[in-house]
């Protein structure tokens, strides 16, 4: 069985032209992205040496997709 995950709401924030939101949460228990890790924001833009930039996930995936939606 899959553990199921909450989030609970501890602040919303608006910016000075109250077009972006931030919604600040507590994660409770389980996994919160499709993709089986804790969060959807596991990317993170790394620079080399060379100036080369890319995209690379940095949280380990906690349960296989294809478990969890049994494809």
């Amino acid at each position: 069985m899959t553990q199921l995950s909450e989030q609970k709401i501890k602040s919303l924030r608006v910016d000075c032209d109250k077009d972006v939101i931030l919604m600040s949460i507590e994660q409770i228990g389980g996994i919160a992205c499709h993709t089986g890790r804790e969060s959807c924001f596991y990317f993170e833009l790394s620079e080399s040496s060379d100036d080369h930039k890319q995209w690379l996930a940095v949280e380990p995936v906690i349960k296989n997709p294809d478990e969890i939606y049994k494809k």
